[in-house]
């Protein structure tokens, strides 16, 4: 199934069995009332519609909607699993969702802040070249370690400037200082006061959610000292967002490391209006479960594996 596909079986169950205006799905898909009518018309003629829903995927779709609702989430999409699959291959199907999904809801005129990771990197390189008017991409985080400047932040706003045809502006300091001197010296910087006023009027963010502390795939804790270890330890953080660590009740960790971080503090994202998340694996599901119910993200891209194993998690801890 294509995505197209995939969005006119989402269309079709909004319209037939949740009674949807098309008005109403065209606000949540970001595109016209006549588009909502023309692949409705579409779902009828080739025979996907009777008193429910043929396709394949209904079952997820209703998943979606009821996560999404559970949530107050804006929008959620599930990639179904499939078997004996590696992580690469779920990685790159979540990627091409995602990707589907940034192109659609990024529109003229909006500023728009990256994060970066693999899982990013990967959905951006699967973006189709989008005209777009007046859009800016910014970094929102430093970047990571030399070791992993295959997904340095500013060669990912620079595809996403290319992509859209839009503006943008560099980060050029790595995530984590040294000091926390060396850090606000760097906050003092002319371009990068001017980078955080542009944080402050941001209408989307786009970025991943770091899991477990101990995850050793992650593009940027090799920055990490054993000290800082210790105190998130201590602080017993379940996961991050732009390099911010927060606990199990969505708590900044407020750590001495967070005074070198180089990127927009949690209070800060909680501004943005729209705030698209890609995450997916079993060493992600508590971070994400936190990062829904803080509204730290309103929008999630993740498989049907790591979205049970996020619902299991909510009904054990009730």
């Amino acid at each position: 199934m294509t995505e197209k596909d995939r969005m006119i079986a989402k269309i079709a169950y909004l319209y037939y069995e949740k009674n949807k205006t098309q008005e109403e799905i065209g606000n949540s898909f970001k595109i016209h009332r006549s588009t909502v009518s023309r692949l409705l018309d579409q779902a009828r003629k080739e025979d996907l519609i009777s008193f429910q829903l043929k396709l394949p995927e209904a079952d997820s779709i209703r998943l979606e909607d009821f996560v999404r609702e559970y949530y107050q989430l804006e929008r959620l999409e599930i990639v179904d699993n499939q078997v004996g699959e590696s992580i690469d291959e779920i990685r790159e199907r979540v990627a091409e969702r995602a990707a589907f999904v940034i192109r659609q809801v990024i529109q003229d005129e909006m500023q728009v802040g990256l994060s970066w990771g693999a899982s990013l990197k990967a959905s951006i390189d699967k973006i189709h070249p989008k005209q777009s008017k007046s859009t800016s991409f910014y970094p929102i985080a430093g970047a990571p370690s030399s070791l992993n400047s295959s997904y340095h932040v500013n060669t990912l706003v620079y595809r996403m400037a290319q992509i859209f045809h839009g503006e943008t502006m560099y980060i050029n300091h790595q995530v984590v200082q040294e000091t926390s001197f060396l850090a606000n010296k760097i906050y003092r910087q002319k371009e990068m006061q001017e980078l955080q006023a542009k944080w402050k009027h941001l209408d989307l963010l786009i970025m991943g959610i770091g899991g477990e502390l101990n995850f050793s795939e992650s593009p940027w804790r090799d920055l990490l000292t054993a000290s800082d270890r210790y105190e998130l330890e201590a602080k017993e953080v379940v996961g991050e967002l732009c390099c911010r660590f927060f606990d199990n009740e969505g708590r900044p960790a407020n750590t001495e490391l967070d005074q070198r971080i180089i990127g927009m503090a949690l209070h800060e994202l909680l501004q943005v209006p729209h705030k698209l998340a890609i995450a997916f694996g079993k060493h992600k599901v508590r971070a994400i479960l936190v990062a829904m119910k803080q509204k730290y993200i309103n929008t999630l891209v993740t498989d049907r594996q790591t979205i049970e194993a996020v619902l299991a998690l909510e009904k054990a801890e009730r």
